[in-house]
């Protein structure tokens, strides 16, 4: 039997067996966003399947073997491992396994009218808490963000679904291949607590907007719980001063997504305290914050409406203590 026909017969098997797992799940999850396009390339069914270990082991020896993703001939095979690839690397919060699939780069011109502000925030980041690989990527996620939102308005609808699907899968690739702080060079940026701050709030936007997941592969609680962490281990870093405005957007970006999980009050009692810091009351003060760094309105209007509902009661209820703010 030709390799690649085994190759296949491996991905066939590890699929079959999640999919009878994924239909024995009795219970569904509500997404805490408004995920669009979820269902171009099948993310909503493919990413809420979980890959079984020896089958991706075996696989990646094969391909190996076969001298890398390139080499593969049978038709649409290398397109379905390396998707498969970049949903392991989200899902599993690792860097791909494979380089980017040649073939499947995208060479569509970029917009060069972006909304308002949209993502325009983070090039006062650039050196502090980001350097220009990461800076590109954020932009690559803005100008997706610009199409995508043009499509779901009717201003521009996408011609060509696919060369969307390929430049989708490439900046996910990209984003996912991000060096983690520990790995940047010194001096290459001066906060690294900012830095992977930042990486996670863009991963959780990847997979509510620009490569949504659904939420029953469990991928918004993990993010949120880790976002959360690296914020607690940060408390003292001044960043927070320096950047209060970037702390809200990640902030909203992570009580969005911890929704029905025990650190949803955390990012509640902290956004109620960096909200009277900064003397901020009404949700579209927030939103257009927020519309500085990455968002879309039709994704996390409702979700970050709802959170800032409940950010509103602990603010008249309870009170806010500052002192429990990162870097405050």
């Amino acid at each position: 039997m030709p390799l690649d026909d085994v190759i296949l017969s491996i991905l066939a098997l590890g699929t079959n067996e999640v999919e009878t797992m994924v239909k024995n799940t009795s219970h569904q999850t509500r997404s805490p966003f408004n995920s669009p396009l979820s269902s171009a390339q099948w993310l909503d069914v493919y990413g809420s399947m979980s890959s079984v270990p020896a089958h991706v082991i075996a696989m990646r020896s094969l391909v190996g073997r076969r001298g890398g993703l390139e080499s593969i001939k049978l038709h649409g095979l290398a397109e379905v491992l390396s998707l498969s690839d970049i949903l392991g690397s989200t899902q599993h919060m690792c860097k791909p396994y494979w380089p980017l699939l040649r073939r499947a780069i995208a060479n569509d011109a970029p917009h060069s009218v972006l909304p308002r502000n949209l993502g325009q925030a983070f090039q006062t980041l650039v050196s502090f808490g980001i350097n220009i690989n990461a800076a590109n990527v954020l932009q690559s996620m803005v100008d997706l963000t610009f199409i995508i939102d043009s499509h779901c308005r009717g201003i521009n609808p996408i011609s060509d679904l696919q060369v969307f699907i390929e430049k989708r899968n490439a900046i996910q690739h990209s984003l996912m291949s991000l060096p983690t702080g520990d790995e940047l060079e010194c001096g290459e940026i001066s906060s690294v607590c900012l830095h992977e701050s930042i990486r996670h709030a863009a991963i959780i936007y990847s997979v509510a907007v620009t490569f949504p997941l659904p939420p029953v592969s469990g991928i918004f609680r993990k993010l949120a719980g880790r976002l959360k962490d690296i914020l607690e281990k940060s408390k003292l870093d001044p960043c927070w001063q320096l950047y209060p405005k970037t702390l809200l957007w990640m902030l909203i970006l992570g009580g969005i997504a911890a929704l029905e999980t025990t650190d949803r009050a955390w990012y509640v009692r902290n956004l109620a305290a960096l909200s009277s810091a900064l003397n901020l009351a009404e949700w579209k003060d927030v939103a257009e914050d927020a519309e500085n760094y990455l968002w879309l309105e039709s994704a996390c209007d409702a979700g970050g409406s709802s959170l800032w509902d409940e950010v509103t009661n602990e603010r008249l209820l309870d009170g806010v203590d500052i002192t429990e703010l990162p870097g405050f």
